[in-house]
């Protein structure tokens, strides 16, 4: 092979593995830039209100970095729920055969531990 080649691949070589490193790290501030993202829409959820105001930004990212908060994407929600069927199939049309097979005991024992 000659000289000339051999610089040319080598070249070639260097060129793609600086591309490659350069997207990698991007990849990796795009994720990081989310999951900063993620928990700030955490935080400002009814539940995250007081660590967000009694932690500045330097802590959370400390906290992240440690694994402390969960950086996994989460979104708060809370709605109000019917007890409908709860009070009319549950309750009062299911045998013991059902509580059975739904809850692994019998209503009675469920009932008391509730």
């Amino acid at each position: 092979m000659e000289p000339s080649a051999i610089i040319a691949d080598v070249l070639s070589v260097a060129n793609n593995s600086r591309l490659i490193a350069h997207l990698f790290q991007t990849l990796m501030q795009r994720n990081r830039e989310r999951r900063q993202r993620n928990l700030r829409e955490y935080l400002n959820c009814e539940r995250g209100i007081d660590l967000l105001q009694s932690a500045g930004p330097r802590t959370l990212d400390i906290m992240v970095a440690m694994g402390h908060v969960d950086p996994v994407e989460r979104r708060c929600w809370a709605r109000e729920t019917s007890t409908d069927w709860w009070d009319r199939i549950v309750l009062q049309v299911w045998d013991e055969s059902q509580w059975l097979r739904n809850f692994h005991m019998r209503k009675g024992t469920f009932l008391e531990l509730c």
